[in-house]
C-alpha cells in the first residue's frame, strides 16, 4: 500500500493533543516512566520502522509522528521490514499536525540531521 508524497504537509491528521504517557505501571506497551519519541517531518519510512525497533529495544513503546511525508507511513513495507519485531509499536504510534501536540511539557531533547560543515 502506497501513499502520495506531498511537499505541503497540509493533510488532515490527528490535531487534539496527545495524552501523556501512562504512568509507570499502568499497562502501557513497556514500563517505561512516560518517555514519548517524537519524529518531526520523517520522510523515509524505513527511518521510522528503525525507530520504532529501537524504541523497543530499549524498552520504551511510545512514538508519536509530527507532519510525516507519506500518509500511510506506519502502513509502508519499508516501515514494516525496519520495524521488525516492533509492530506493536507502529501499531500504537499516533501521528498528529503540530509539535505542541506531540510534546510533552517537561524535559525535550532535539536532534536533527545537519550538513557537514554546517555552522550553528
Amino acid at each position: 500500500m502506497r501513499g502520495n508524497a506531498t511537499d505541503d504537509f497540509s493533510r488532515p491528521h490527528v490535531t487534539e493533543p496527545v495524552p501523556p504517557a501512562a504512568a509507570p505501571g499502568a499497562g502501557g506497551i513497556d514500563d517505561d516512566a512516560g518517555t514519548r519519541f517524537v519524529l518531526v517531518r520523517p520522510s523515509h519510512a524505513g527511518n521510522v520502522g528503525a525507530v520504532a525497533r529501537a524504541i523497543k529495544v530499549m524498552g520504551f513503546g511510545e512514538l508519536v509522528l509530527v507532519q510525516p511525508r507519506w500518509d500511510d507511513v506506519l502502513q509502508r513495507d519499508e516501515a514494516i521490514a525496519m520495524a521488525s519485531g516492533a509492530a506493536d509499536v507502529l501499531d500504537a504510534a499516533q501521528v498528529v499536525t503540530r509539535l505542541d501536540a506531540a510534546a510533552v511539557p517537561t524535559l525535550t531533547f532535539k536532534t536533527s540531521e545537519q550538513a557537514q560543515g554546517a555552522v550553528l
